[in-house]
């Protein structure tokens, strides 16, 4: 499993009811990715935990959660494109939620899956393209003018290159990107994760009107220079590493 940190190995001599309880909390404590974005390493842990802890005892899959998760999804991307843009962010920010609960039920159950896993970053892929898509149709749709469903379509492509960028990484590097260094786990906090943008959103709405042209418009730009920041980012520390493997050296973190 790829949690993104060391899990010291744990045993606990079972006395009582008391150690049961903490030898749960700590098997769940113990499913947490280790480097997120912000609002999945602060916000979101003590509410997943708490609908893992619901759902478990009710038999309740993996699988099942990452079907409502995308079905979730597509409900906003639905939302966005219709100008319903709060109904959207928070579909979005139940999205982040329940993306967490289905791993972490798989792990504290072992039924982590291949597959699973597989068709859990698909859906992902999918669904938040689709948020893009629509909340630009949406945009240029109120405005009257384009730029803004191109803006939608250039953030899928540099989502795409993230994603391209990140794979080849792991194939070559034999593991993650944001944990290569201690600036990498720090950057992944604040760079253009789907929840800090879906954050973003949310903020930029508080600010004015559900259809102020002016927070509508400044909004998605800012979306669009959070990607490319992080794009940026990957693009430099990938680059580095082609070049010391082309002139056979060892790979040194240059940021």
């Amino acid at each position: 499993l790829n949690l993104r940190r060391r899990i010291p190995i744990f045993t606990r001599a079972m006395a009582g009811p008391e150690d049961l309880r903490r030898a749960k909390a700590f098997a769940l404590d113990a499913t947490q990715k280790g480097t997120n974005d912000l609002p999945a390493q602060y916000v979101h842990p003590p509410i997943e935990n708490g609908l893992v802890r619901l759902l478990v005892p009710l038999g309740v899959g993996p699988n099942s959660v990452t079907a409502a998760t995308v079905a979730v999804g597509l409900g906003a991307a639905g939302c966005f494109a219709s100008g319903w843009l709060l109904t959207g962010i928070l579909l979005a920010m139940v999205v982040g939620v329940l993306d967490g609960v289905d791993g972490k039920i798989a792990r504290v159950t072992v039924t982590t899956t291949r597959i699973g896993d597989y068709v859990e970053h698909v859906s992902d892929n999918v669904y938040e393209m689709l948020w893009y898509l629509g909340l630009g149709s949406h945009l240029a749709g109120t405005s009257g003018l384009d730029l803004y469903r191109d803006a939608a379509w250039a953030m899928c492509g540099v989502y795409l290159a993230d994603r391209a960028a990140l794979a080849w990484w792991k194939l070559y590097r034999q593991g993650d990107f944001h944990e290569s260094s201690a600036w990498d786990r720090q950057f992944r906090r604040i760079c253009g994760r789907r929840n800090n943008i879906v954050y973003l959103l949310l903020v930029f709405f508080l600010l004015g009107q559900p259809h102020a042209g002016f927070h509508q418009r400044f909004g998605l730009l800012a979306l669009v220079a959070t990607f490319q920041l992080g794009q940026l980012h990957g693009a430099v520390h990938t680059q580095h590493l082609s070049l010391a493997r082309r002139l056979g050296g060892h790979h040194r973190h240059a940021l």
